[in-house]
């Protein structure tokens, strides 16, 4: 089971942002500090379950390999090898496999995906002290 961590203020007003936009498809006014706390009451939730659900007998017996975003971004050949060496999978030629897709799908090819968390009502000193409970006992130390 692969896990993959990403800075927990990044993800909260990224899915903010993304949910401010489907909002926007049904509504003419979208209020984002309505969107931050809905966005913030939601990945709380989705993340206690997700940290119940790994800590119980069942999930004891699946092999968890915990990624970090960062690392899949600045070195996605390295975190492809991992995966395939934890799987126990002899690996294909991942630094081909990731030139072939960075040439058909670049990078920011359809424009980037700006966000600010305060813009969404979020206090990134507040979010993380309320997500510790995910942050200081599943996502792996940073590095």
């Amino acid at each position: 089971m692969i896990w993959l961590h990403r800075d927990i203020v990044e993800t909260v007003a990224s899915g903010a942002s993304l949910f401010a936009t489907y909002r926007s498809t049904y509504s003419d006014e979208v209020d984002g500090h309505d969107v931050g706390r809905f966005q913030t009451e939601q990945t709380e939730l989705w993340l206690r379950r997700a940290v119940t659900a790994r800590k119980s007998s069942p999930a004891q017996t699946i092999k968890w390999l915990d990624i970090h975003y960062r690392d899949l971004l600045s070195d996605p050949d390295a975190t492809l090898r991992r995966i395939y060496a934890a799987a126990d999978l002899d690996a294909p030629d991942t630094a081909a496999m990731i030139a072939e897709h960075h040439s058909a799908q670049p990078r920011h090819g359809k424009g980037q995906h700006r966000y600010v968390a305060a813009g969404f009502g979020i206090d990134p000193q507040a979010l993380r002290e309320r997500m510790r409970f995910y942050t200081d006992t599943v996502s792996p130390a940073a590095g």
